[in-house]
């Protein structure tokens, strides 16, 4: 009858966003790639990289939730050094739909720029280079490795690492203006 119809037309769009969302951490980048343009300046395009942190800790309850890394200067500032770096959480609301989470704010990450991102057991590595005490504005020097938890309602930095076995690629100090 009439009303069939009227329920399979009504779940269309919903299967189409959970498939939209199935191709991963790709289209939490985009969307976080369009939500840094509506509250930073300056964004460096090479440095979005983004985890599935939900699912793979094992949290079923919440869905899929993928965080994502990104730098540039949020409240466009401008100058020297007011690029940062920022971690988005993008989640699916009730609709099946995925958004960035603007409430969740992002710790401070006192990391000149990020070279990897990697996800064990729930918790985030994000491993890159801070400035040591006697390097220029241009030219950080020290490898670092943060640690961090996502929570329902903020990003928890667990621990950092200042002596990692990681080695920070070129092209990650290149990138620092």
């Amino acid at each position: 009858g009439c009303c069939q119809m009227f329920k399979y037309i009504a779940l269309l769009p919903l299967f189409a966003a959970q498939n939209v969302f199935a191709s991963g951490t790709q289209s939490a980048i985009s969307l976080v790639k369009q939500y840094s343009t509506t509250v930073a300046c300056s964004i460096n395009p090479a440095s979005f990289k983004a985890v599935q942190t939900v699912g793979e800790s094992g949290r079923e309850d919440v869905g899929d939730e993928y965080v994502v890394y990104w730098e540039g200067d949020i409240g466009c500032f401008g100058g020297n050094g007011s690029i940062s770096g920022f971690l988005s959480v993008v989640r699916k609301n009730g609709f099946g739909q995925p958004l960035v989470e603007p409430y969740i704010k992002s710790p401070d990450i006192q990391m000149v720029c990020a070279d990897k991102i990697a996800v064990k057991n729930g918790l985030i590595t994000l491993s890159g280079i801070t400035y040591d005490d006697d390097d220029s504005q241009n030219s950080p020097s020290k490898p670092i490795e943060v640690v961090f938890k996502t929570d329902d309602d903020k990003i928890k930095v667990v621990k950092k690492n200042l002596r990692p076995k990681a080695k920070i690629s070129a092209e990650c100090v290149q990138n620092v203006r």
